[in-house]
């Protein structure tokens, strides 16, 4: 093999010296290019990689001849030639003018690098020098990383391994810390160290001992927070190896630190206003159109030290194994605390299962499954309230709820509304009712409307819950009622009043005879001569009466002077309602003359005898007053 080589290469010299005799090509009439092979020119050349060189006659060989071109490769003075018989190097003919040269430094620094290639008989032809700064290969990296106080989590949108750590249980390291422990790969000699930055940039902490590398370490994490860590190991002493070099291996860590025990919350948003019955997580509808809006809340509220929302899926279940999915959502860690998910349901299939999943960035998982009665039904009714400026009320807790703009009037308009998917004869007319959902009395109509809206104006709401009603009906020309369907709403007003006195009740004990004081709470009683007499004060309020004593205490007085030996008054309380009658063993002669019932507002150590669950009470200097003549 070795003589067809050399043969070979007598031949390719013969016929290059003859063509060039022929043509009167002569030395200076060829040149030798040299260029590298670089894949990636924004990235610094490394020890350890293999090199690519391409050497190029300008003008064609009669056949390939690997004998006569070489590599020069020179490093702090010293020179290494690399022909075809190099054990360095890897030679690869191209075309009948240039061949490959691969060649991989093992060193970092400078590198000179010269092509040639030897004309027959003649002298060197030499490419231009090509000079490369290499730097030291990146053979030291760290190949995982362990929190050893920690558990690990797998969260999409984060890069690097995520670990969750319990702030009460880090007994041996300081608290909100976790312990680090490293497994590091080191292939190259010299004085590996390890610097750690936030995300931020900031450095966090720097290893500068091989022998620390290997041990477990603590780094401070956030209390109740997400932080995020950058780790590169790196040679100090070699300028090439930086750790802003960008050849360097980085790994990330981010640290969740956080006691979350809290499930997400999940809760169904009843559409006020449609035709729903909610009982539990069962749901009943009905509904003309061929879609249905469900609306469901999930919570993990920051307040309560919940990690926030990751991840929440909704999907319709036909069967164990199958499943429509509607809703997949995954947010970054911080971005969502609560999240409103919508499901349009098909209202042609009447029996469907939804099962909706959220979970936090701790793994603490929510399921709720739902099971949905759709039936389309021909007639829709609907009534909503909205400020007088046409602004829609906020729904909360399945009621409507009033913003207070301290005005001494509060009103709505209520807009009720009657649909179909029938056919309505021209001389048809709707009718609208509103009922006060509490004692069913009407409180507006309007009838013979040829529309299938109507807008009461200016509706009065007092404080508390207001339960209105709405009875639609659909009559012909003749006023018979061809289609009825009903609506209730409920609006709450904020209680910002103290329970008051509803009546006072008078009553003489020998005729039972009794008179009704009413409010401003003054009035006269019709005198019975030897006749004991009772009362009862009923107070009342919007929400329910709270007491904050167990006695209540007051007074009762005749022309000023005071008729009752024990000051503790008799009561009984059922939620919003309060009913306050004298004392037990009160035995009073009714006498011609003014009397004072005084219930007082603080009891003797100072404290608010009667308020409200929102913290409502009287001024201070006022008490609860029933004044009456005797005449």
């Amino acid at each position: 093999m070795k003589k067809i080589k050399i043969l070979i290469a007598i031949l390719i010299s013969l016929t290059f010296i003859l063509t060039a005799c022929m043509n009167g090509v002569g030395k200076e009439s060829l040149f030798l290019t040299l260029s590298i092979k670089q894949p990636d020119t924004t990235k610094s050349l490394q020890t350890n990689q293999e090199l690519e060189f391409i050497l190029s006659l300008n003008l064609p060989l009669a056949n390939n001849e690997l004998s006569s071109f070489s590599l020069e490769v020179e490093k702090d003075k010293i020179k290494d030639i690399i022909t075809p018989d190099s054990t360095d190097g890897k030679f690869e003919v191209l075309n009948n003018k240039s061949v490959s040269i691969k060649y991989t430094p093992i060193e970092n620094g400078k590198y000179y690098f010269v092509g040639k290639y030897r004309l027959a008989n003649s002298e060197e032809i030499i490419s231009k020098e090509i000079i490369k700064d290499i730097g030291a290969s990146d053979n030291n990296y760290i190949k995982d990383i362990w929190v050893l106080n920690g558990t690990e989590k797998n969260i999409e949108n984060l890069e690097g391994k995520t670990y969750v750590i319990n702030p009460n249980d880090n007994k041996y390291i300081p608290k909100n810390s976790a312990s680090i422990k490293l497994d590091i790969e080191l292939n190259d000699l010299g004085n590996p160290s390890l610097i750690i930055f936030d995300e931020d940039g900031t450095e966090v902490k720097k290893i500068t001992d091989k022998e620390d590398l290997f041990n477990a370490f603590p780094i401070s994490g956030k209390e109740d927070d997400l932080k995020k860590f950058i780790f590169v190991l790196y040679d100090p002493n070699n300028p090439n190896t930086n750790f802003e070099n960008e050849n360097l291996k980085k790994m990330f860590l981010n640290l969740i630190v956080s006691d979350d025990n809290y499930n997400p919350e999940i809760t169904y948003m009843e559409n006020t206003g449609s035709l729903e019955i909610v009982s539990g997580n069962d749901i009943k509808v009905e509904t003309i159109a061929d879609t249905y809006n469900l609306n469901f809340k999930v919570k993990d509220l920051k307040d309560f030290g919940n990690t926030g929302v990751y991840k929440i899926k909704a999907s319709i279940v036909t069967d164990a194994s199958t499943e429509q999915i509607l809703v997949d959502k995954v947010f970054n860690y911080g971005e969502r605390y609560e999240d409103t998910i919508s499901l349009n349901l098909d209202t042609n299939i009447s029996d469907q299962n939804i099962k909706i999943i959220a979970e936090d960035f701790i793994g603490n998982t929510t399921i709720e499954n739902y099971k949905i009665k759709i039936s389309k039904t021909s007639y829709e009714v609907k009534l909503q309230p909205k400020y007088l400026d046409g602004r829609a009320l906020e729904v909360q807790s399945n009621r409507y709820v009033y913003e207070d703009d301290e005005s001494n009037n509060k009103f709505i308009n209520l807009i009720a509304e009657m649909r179909t998917n029938k056919n309505i004869e021209q001389d048809y007319t709707y009718s609208f009712e509103i009922f006060d959902g509490v004692d069913d009395k009407s409180l507006m109509k309007e009838d013979l409307l040829y529309q299938n809206r109507y807008t009461f104006p200016a509706v009065s709401l007092k404080e508390g819950e207001n339960v209105f009603n709405l009875k639609a009906e659909i009559k012909d020309s003749e006023n018979i009622v061809k289609a009825t369907d009903n609506d209730t709403i409920r609006v709450y007003l904020e209680d910002k009043t103290p329970p008051k006195i509803k009546n006072a009740i008078i009553t003489l004990n020998s005729s039972g005879k009794n008179f009704e004081i009413n409010p401003p709470n003054r009035g006269n009683v019709e005198y019975e001569a030897n006749t004991s007499w009772n009362f009862d004060i009923n107070i009342e309020d919007t929400s329910e009466i709270i007491l904050n004593t167990d006695t209540i205490l007051g007074e009762i007085l005749y022309e000023g002077q005071s008729v009752v030996n024990d000051p503790t008054f008799n009561y009984v309380l059922s939620e919003n309602t309060l009913r306050i009658s004298a004392p037990s063993g009160f035995n009073d002669t009714l006498k011609k003359g003014r009397y004072i019932i005084k219930i007082y507002r603080d009891s003797f150590g100072g404290n608010i005898q009667i308020q409200d669950e929102n913290g409502n009470y009287l001024k201070e200097g006022q008490d609860y007053i029933i004044e009456f003549e005797v005449r």
